[in-house]
């Protein structure tokens, strides 16, 4: 159990690196003009929520360490189900404000399930 979690979390920190990879020097009005970055991103935030999803359902208290975990996971739904409606605004304000918050989260998570399997 501990292993796959530890897995999980693995890629939603690769992830979140990748969505910094991705945005590194670029802006809003990027991610609106640009279809390669906008889905380049987008497609990382559904690898995010679909892995917390997963990961909750192996360990229920996950929501007591991951804020906004089940928005996270809403967000994943949004993004597959209501591609449509997505606004690249809330997108680029989740990247700013907070991946950073959930990076930390994450890799101390990791850090916990490393230190259980030594």
């Amino acid at each position: 159990m501990t292993e796959s979690l530890l897995k999980l979390m693995t890629d939603v920190r690769e992830c979140c690196s990748n969505i910094r990879t991705i945005i590194r020097g670029k802006t809003l009005e990027d991610i609106k003009n640009d279809i390669t970055i906008r889905s380049a991103v987008l497609y990382q935030f559904v690898i995010i929520g679909e892995a917390l999803n997963k990961a909750w359902k192996i360990d229920s208290d996950l929501e007591s360490q991951i804020t906004d975990l089940q928005e996270i996971v809403d967000f994943r739904n949004h993004i597959t189900h209501g591609y449509s409606l997505i606004d690249e605004e809330i997108v680029w304000a989740i990247i700013i404000d907070d991946l950073p918050k959930l990076e930390k989260e994450v890799e101390q998570l990791i850090n916990k399930l490393e230190g259980t399997l030594r």
